[in-house]
């Protein structure tokens, strides 16, 4: 007999729906890059919240990696120190000096 708890099913639905979200989440021409990195810390918060057996939370890394994956040409400056730190020392990855570097961008 199959045991089934309340809830598992949503929970996994949750965390799959947030995952698509944050991957498919990219720096859009002309729009604001705070705006669009705080959207990313958002969606790793709120899929951290959601507990599933097997699944790792989003780091400050991860979001790291992933905005230079996607950000637009323009933030290449940006882009290339974010590489610079996850190679030299991934664990200082600080997503508020993320921010400003593209903003200082998205400003001038």
């Amino acid at each position: 007999m199959i045991s089934w708890k309340p809830g598992i099913d949503q929970k996994f639905s949750y965390a799959s729906i947030f995952g698509k979200v944050f991957y498919k989440c990219y720096l859009r021409e002309g729009r604001d890059p705070l705006t669009w990195i705080t959207m990313l810390q958002t969606f790793a918060m709120n899929m951290n919240r959601i507990i599933v057996a097997g699944k790792s939370d989003k780091s400050a890394q991860d979001i790291a990696i992933h905005i230079a994956a996607t950000a637009q040409k323009e933030y290449e400056t940006a882009v290339e120190t974010i590489e610079v730190i996850l190679k030299e020392n991934p664990a200082s990855i600080d997503l508020e000096d993320i921010k400003t570097l593209f903003q200082d961008r998205y400003t001038h």
